[in-house]
């Protein structure tokens, strides 16, 4: 997977490692099956953490690139949160939230990255 060059990409890596985001995994999904190219998968270690990661990384793709999510779906429960983009769909879970539903086999086919 070559995400070098994509800004938005890389943006959204930096931002969720700033605000220690968990278990991070990048999978480069079919835009025609899924309608977007990238999925992002992360971890919170709770209900505030997960309301924080996805705050941060709502304000700071707006400061960067000037652009909001379709969709800020979870806040106010703060165990799954989606921010959904042109460029990239962002799932933000508690863990127990992530092994329930199992967001990463959906996509088991495609091409992954785990983020360190």
């Amino acid at each position: 997977m070559n995400i070098a060059e994509n800004k938005e990409i890389n943006a959204v890596i930096k931002f969720l490692k700033d605000a220690k985001a968990e278990n991070i995994i990048l999978i480069k999904t079919d835009l025609e099956k899924s309608g977007t190219d990238f999925v992002f998968v992360c971890k919170g270690t709770a209900f505030v953490h997960v309301t924080a990661i996805a705050q941060n990384l709502r304000e700071q793709i707006k400061r960067e690139f000037g652009i909001l999510p379709s969709v800020f779906e979870g806040r106010e429960h703060g165990r799954w949160i989606l921010l959904d983009y042109t460029f990239a769909t962002v799932h933000v879970m508690l863990q127990e939230i992530r092994e329930y539903y199992k967001i990463e086999e959906l996509h088991k086919s495609c091409e992954r990255l785990e983020i360190e």
